[in-house]
């Protein structure tokens, strides 16, 4: 029996604004079109960006493993900042880690995200080079992100690692 969705939206819900805010972030970089933004629902345990379908795979793709890189990205930095205020402030600290570990848990793509991407990659004219290249490591992330019952702990491990990396890169709580 997993964590309901309801509960995880509600535990780490800056994690979903900020997976939301990369969709919306990387349709405005690449200019496609967004029809409606919701960046919290706790009924549908999520958010969602609906946009115009571009004409280019390779942009449905960013757009749709876009938090993969950029709440990885954003938790990081977030949760290193919290580490660093863990000593001068520590509910504070402790706050601004858990927005990023809460970024972090949310980076993988959702089930609509998958679904959107491989539709564009199977469609017809997509480029063989875009096919090869992304299927590999959508493939890698699929896997993490749907290992049963344990997506949210797959998570929070992942959080814990790239904080740890960056703690370590940055020199910061040692």
């Amino acid at each position: 029996m997993g964590v309901p969705g309801w509960a995880v939206s509600l535990a780490f819900f800056p994690g979903i604004i900020v997976h939301e805010l990369s969709h919306v972030l990387i349709c405005r970089l690449l200019r496609v079109q967004i029809v409606e933004v919701c960046y919290l629902d706790l009924d549908t345990a999520g958010g969602w960006v609906r946009h115009a379908r571009p004409r280019e795979a390779w942009k449905t793709v960013v757009i749709g493993m876009a938090p993969f890189g950029g709440n990885a990205l954003i938790g990081s930095l977030v949760g290193v900042a919290g580490v660093a205020l863990m000593g001068p402030a520590e509910v504070i600290g402790g706050l601004v880690l858990w927005v990023g570990g809460s970024a972090i848990i949310h980076s993988f793509p959702s089930n609509a995200d998958f679904a959107g991407t491989v539709q564009a990659l199977r469609d017809p004219g997509t480029p063989l080079w875009l096919q090869v290249l992304s299927y590999p490591g959508i493939g890698l992330i699929w896997a993490g992100a749907r290992t049963s019952t344990l997506h949210v702990y797959v998570g929070m491990f992942y959080a814990t690692v790239l904080i740890a990396l960056g703690c370590w890169a940055l020199g910061v709580g040692a």
